[in-house]
């Protein structure tokens, strides 16, 4: 068996602030369900957007900030020379048959279509959901408590 010892230091003064329940339970920083935060990830380096067709001011791309001059310039020329092979919306894709990229359901039309019969929920199942349901809607008050 092995134990170990913990010590906890004392505060030196005392830090009070007014937290929700929801914000102790739940930090935005970690919870996914909170909307209104990206959940993508930033690029490492800085981006600058350069036209890559001038006819069109919608059309940009991003090259990183810290590449060399001489570099960063041969790949807009490249890109530039290249755009043919940038498609920005679905008909730009010349030559590609929309039944590759189009969703179609899998239904042979000879079959009527049924409407499916709705599944009641076994009455005890029903009663412990109505009461989970109610526990959720009570805890979901918010309320502020001072914590030390």
């Amino acid at each position: 068996m092995t134990f170990c010892d913990i010590e906890m230091a004392e505060a030196s003064e005392e830090i009070t602030e007014d937290i929700t329940i929801e914000e102790a339970v739940t930090p935005k920083d970690i919870d996914p369900r909170i909307t209104g935060t990206d959940s993508y990830t930033s690029s490492v380096e800085k981006l600058e957007s350069f036209l890559i067709d001038p006819n069109n001011p919608t059309r940009k791309l991003q090259l990183g900030k810290d590449l060399l001059e001489e570099p960063k310039e041969t790949l807009k020329r490249f890109i530039r020379e290249n755009l043919d092979v940038f498609a920005w919306k679905h008909d730009d894709m010349i030559g590609i048959d929309p039944k590759v990229s189009c969703h179609h359901l899998n239904i042979d039309p000879k079959f009527p279509s049924h409407k499916q019969k709705r599944r009641p929920l076994n009455p005890e199942k029903y009663k412990a959901l109505k009461e989970e349901v109610g526990e959720e809607a009570r805890w979901k008050n918010e309320e502020l408590y001072r914590f030390l």
